[in-house]
């Protein structure tokens, strides 16, 4: 799967290289500098590369100062339970549905949503800030908050307590320490953190399209490779652009700043719930009543059943993919030496770094253009999407579960006269079974909710979140589109619970 992912990679780099024939409107693998001449001279796109690149950063930044407050607190101030509920209350809307978490602040930032309803309760005056940059800054940086949180928790919560109470018994001030201390250790963690934000929003087409009203690098890319402009050397040459480009007050004001960073990521996932019970087929708040009509409307819905129906099968597919695959690697990486491990795991995780819009368009690429052969998107096209970032998944909870087992465990069995096979069975699986299991009800649940990669790999195909999102674009069954979002988050959410209190006690969150 690494080596397919990689041609699929080489072949979109290639294809940046050819051109489409003005005439017939056909590929010719004829090598030319025009894509990128375009991208450099042409006002428009270099426009765009620039908003991009300036939202990004914008995110980036707002996602860090949010963060890294919360994170503190989170780490080093909270107790082991309240450490426990804060994770899992990050984690449990880093994994809910994309697209609901999207569609619920374009409901909350319509001129008749929530947000100006309690504007005007409280004496302010109304904004107009929905389909703005406004807008889509909000919501990106709503979108990949969790992914600046863990990072820069991790590595705040590996910081050793005895060099804060060093810095303290040497006369420093609390700003001095965090200055000289806690920031300079933390620094991988906000890297790490602003390396996903930063390269997940160069990548998303779909949040610039539902809440914004400008072009992105995305949408461009979209639009040449699936849209009406079918532009597949053009997509591929700007889709390089991202791919290379402690007093009490101060405990009281980071717990409330906590609280507020809590509310922030799960008010609206609560306000999409109850729309889900509006009993008018009108995204006003407050809703007019409570009704379970629309249930029963989107149930008997057959494109909304039949998308279900293919979202469940690419999700279990991949999630078997991903343990078999994930696992041997996981094995292999952990328990041997060899040359060249520390780029095979970069390798590794490369799919789930890099934005879903390059994964896409290579992917697209490579079914189609290369000269071994020619994959039609089917079930399998998308699976094969899927695998590529759900191995990621599984490999992190195995590798990370495998490096905490003592290698002794092993060895005494093979002293005993266990062979390979016996050894795995009785020592090795019990010991990562939870593991496996957290690995693959994570990776079913993000492959159930993947829309970016699956718009590039299913063609004419519609899994239930490119159905929600065919319906939010052309405003068309709003209300069973609600009650969908609803099930969406309850399949996405119920996984990663489980997957959590498997893995509570694993070294994810460390007890004091």
């Amino acid at each position: 799967m690494l080596v397919f992912y990689l041609a699929a990679l080489a072949v979109l780099f290639v294809s940046a290289f050819w051109s489409i024939d003005s005439f017939t409107g056909k590929l010719t693998h004829v090598w030319t500098w025009t894509n990128f001449h375009t991208i450099i001279h042409d006002s428009t796109y270099r426009q765009i590369a620039f908003r991009t690149i300036w939202m990004a950063a914008a995110v980036t930044v707002t996602d860090a100062v949010i963060a890294f407050p919360f994170a503190y607190y989170m780490a080093r101030i909270a107790s082991p339970r309240m450490r426990t509920i804060l994770f899992v209350l990050v984690l449990l809307p880093l994994w809910s549905s994309y697209l609901a978490r999207i569609y619920a602040w374009r409901l909350i930032l319509n001129q008749d949503g929530a947000l100006n309803w309690s504007l005007a309760k409280i004496g302010l005056p109304v904004q107009s800030w929905a389909f703005t940059n406004t807008a889509m800054w909000i919501v990106f940086s709503y979108i990949w908050l969790p992914f600046m949180i863990l990072p820069v928790y991790a590595a705040l919560e590996r910081i050793p307590d005895s060099y804060l109470e060093a810095s303290r018994d040497l006369g420093a001030r609390s700003w001095t320490t965090l200055r000289r201390v806690i920031l300079p250790l933390a620094l991988p963690g906000v890297v790490a953190g602003s390396i996903f934000t930063f390269s997940l929003t160069l990548g998303d087409y779909i949040t610039p399209s539902l809440v914004g009203n400008v072009d992105f690098i995305g949408n461009v890319i979209y639009r040449n490779v699936l849209g009406l402009t079918n532009n597949l050397p053009f997509a591929a040459a700007y889709a390089t652009v991202p791919a290379v480009v402690e007093a009490r007050a101060t405990r009281l004001s980071l717990g409330l700043w906590a609280l507020l960073v809590v509310l922030f990521l799960w008010i609206p996932l609560v306000l999409i719930c109850v729309y889900a019970f509006n009993s008018s087929n009108i995204q006003s708040w407050p809703i007019a009543g409570f009704s379970t009509k629309w249930f029963d409307a989107a149930w008997h819905n057959t494109e909304a059943r039949d998308a279900l129906v293919l979202s469940l099968k690419a999700g279990g597919l991949a999630t078997g993919v991903a343990l078999v695959l994930g696992t041997a690697a996981a094995a292999a990486v952990s328990r041997f030496r060899f040359f060249g491990r520390d780029a095979i795991t970069f390798l590794l995780v490369l799919p789930i770094a890099l934005p879903g819009v390059v994964t896409g368009i290579a992917l697209n690429s490579f079914f189609g253009q290369n000269p071994v052969h020619h994959l039609t998107p089917s079930l399998w096209t998308i699976v094969i999407g899927h695998s590529t970032f759900c191995i990621v998944v599984v490999y992190n909870n195995v590798v990370a579960r495998l490096r905490r087992t003592q290698t002794s465990l092993t060895e005494a069995s093979m002293d005993l006269g266990a062979d390979g096979w016996q050894t795995f069975r009785f020592i090795t699986f019990p010991v990562i079974s939870t593991a496996l299991i957290a690995g693959a009800l994570l990776a079913f649940a993000l492959s159930f909710d993947e829309v970016i990669v699956t718009t590039f790999t299913a063609g004419a195909q519609n899994t239930l979140p490119i159905w929600i999102l065919g319906n939010l674009r052309l405003g068309q069954q709003l209300p069973q589109v609600n009650v969908v979002v609803f099930f969406v988050i309850v399949m996405t959410v119920l996984p990663v619970t489980i997957a959590q209190r498997l893995t509570r006690d694993t070294g994810i969150l460390r007890r004091r």
